[in-house]
């Protein structure tokens, strides 16, 4: 480790079992999500975070054949498995559109929130957290909001 650190300027506490929370920014700015496996280091008083990467298959965990992709590492059986589940499945759903604009108004978010629910009202609040790239707690405070208007 270099030490050439960024700073953000977001401290933290550890809860009573000595869990952290990454904040929100910094997992989007490392590309870890939710359930991704973490690594850590110790660097003489510093502890370092990182997302795990492994050598092997994304998906079924196998370390031959394998091909990056989109820096992932997929094997060949899982990327003929996936074409062969597209082709008979025909193209995925995709979530519409988000502007990527963070200066956008709380109305605005308040707006994309109910239109989402009107088309896929069973929605988890994760799942819309990232359809509209903010965090969980940020989609529960817009619901309450949308609940008491």
């Amino acid at each position: 480790m270099d030490g050439n650190y960024k700073t953000f300027g977001i401290v933290r506490e550890l809860d009573s079992l000595g869990r952290i929370v990454i904040p929100k920014e910094t997992r989007d700015l490392l590309g870890i999500r939710l359930e991704d496996p973490i690594e850590f280091f110790v660097d003489e008083n510093t502890i370092i975070v990182r997302r795990y990467k492994s050598n092997c298959c994304l998906f079924c965990m196998d370390s031959h054949d394998l091909v990056h992709f989109r820096n992932q590492l997929i094997c060949k059986s899982c990327i003929k498995e996936v074409l062969k589940h597209n082709r008979e499945q025909g193209p995925a759903v995709q979530a519409p559109p988000v502007q990527e604009d963070r200066r956008r108004s709380k109305s605005d978010k308040l707006k994309q929130v109910e239109d989402i629910l009107k088309e896929k009202p069973n929605l988890r609040q994760q799942e819309l957290a990232e359809m509209l790239g903010i965090s969980q707690g940020y989609v529960s405070q817009l619901l309450r909001k949308l609940n008491n208007s």
